[in-house]
């Protein structure tokens, strides 16, 4: 019969796989104290962490809201619209999703060309540049917030036989 042995010191196996190794055994380890941060420097150094898939989601829905709405806009403006006729049309209320981390929110008034702004796109001031617009944001909504999942099937040419 075998008998089990228990230890009462960890060992450095026993730690998860990220962990390194230690340089001298734990009875040895000494404990190292947190450096103190004042607030601004902790929030300096914090990098934002990853999107969360509740907010993917609500900018999904963000996305999907923009292109009905330029759509929309692109059927009631005539194709020689002037620069300025479609900015004015920009400019009309959009509806922030809650979840979506877009930094203004619902209650703060965001605009359709603030929307766009904050995205990076160019503001479109002709009629075919409003409809390019409509064909990038288009192409975003159709995206899933949790990325591309095709792997090697979405490759346009199969590997070479070898």
């Amino acid at each position: 019969m075998l008998s089990t042995i228990t230890h009462t010191e960890s060992h450095w196996y026993d730690t998860l796989f990220h962990t390194p190794k230690p340089d001298r055994p734990p009875s040895q380890a000494t404990t190292i104290e947190p450096t103190a941060q004042s607030a601004a420097a902790a929030s300096e150094s914090r990098t934002y962490a990853p999107i969360t898939f509740k907010e993917a989601l609500g900018e999904r829905h963000n996305l999907q809201t923009l292109t009905t709405k330029l759509t929309d806009i692109a059927a009631q403006l005539a194709v020689n619209a002037t620069p300025q006729a479609i900015l004015a049309t920009l400019r009309a209320p959009f509806d922030i999703h809650p979840d979506a981390s877009f930094p203004i929110r619902p209650s703060e008034g965001a605009t359709l060309e603030s929307f766009i702004r904050a995205k990076g796109w160019p503001m479109p001031t002709t009629h075919r540049s409003l409809l390019e617009l409509i064909t990038t944001v288009k192409q975003h909504a159709l995206t899933h917030p949790l990325g591309n999942f095709g792997g090697a099937l979405s490759w346009s040419m199969p590997p070479e036989p070898g």
